[in-house]
């Protein structure tokens, strides 16, 4: 979905910096495309790129939690059962919001349970101008069904449409918030 927003703002005439984890589709033409692996990397590049953004959408969210030790290399089996300890990872959306200040901030939420409403929750906690709730029917293929919910809490939900035509309505969303 990132990858198609990211085509839609760019024939909207916008400047796009997508920092993205791997893939397997290819960056729009005339985006800037920072690959990153990790969350900790993601944190960093959003970082770097923040203060000089007008509008940034955080499309997909790194995992919650990732593994407290990376080891290099294969893990021989020795026993039956491997304890595998996690850390929480940074927020960044939620980080990012705490410094905001004029910029319009979108996220999305994927949810399983009372999507509009764990989405509302969301949009508020991470202080955001809009989130967009979906749930993991809508992950991968080239389709999505997904809910626009605006900082006034204006919930409008679109078909399942071509991923193309959903990021074309988020971009004319994000448009008349300018």
């Amino acid at each position: 979905m990132g990858y198609a927003i990211a085509s839609s703002a760019l024939r909207c005439g916008a400047s796009v910096i997508l920092v993205s984890g791997p893939v397997s589709v290819a960056a729009p033409p005339g985006a800037r495309l920072i690959n990153v692996e990790s969350a900790l990397q993601m944190k960093r590049e959003v970082e770097k790129y923040f203060p000089s953004s007008d509008i940034v959408v955080f499309s997909a969210a790194v995992s919650d939690y990732r593994a407290e030790r990376i080891r290099r290399g294969k893990i021989k089996t020795k026993t039956k059962h491997m304890k595998l300890n996690l850390v929480r990872n940074p927020d960044i959306l939620l980080s990012l919001g705490k410094k905001k200040g004029n910029k319009i901030l979108i996220g999305f939420a994927l949810e399983t349970e009372n999507v509009v409403r764990n989405a509302k929750k969301k949009l508020a906690q991470k202080n955001l101008d809009m989130i967009i709730a979906n749930t993991p029917e809508s992950m991968g293929g080239n389709r999505a069904k997904v809910s626009i919910i605006a900082g006034g809490g204006k919930v409008m939900t679109l078909a399942e449409a071509d991923k193309t035509r959903v990021a074309e309505k988020i971009i004319t969303e994000i448009g008349r918030m300018i």
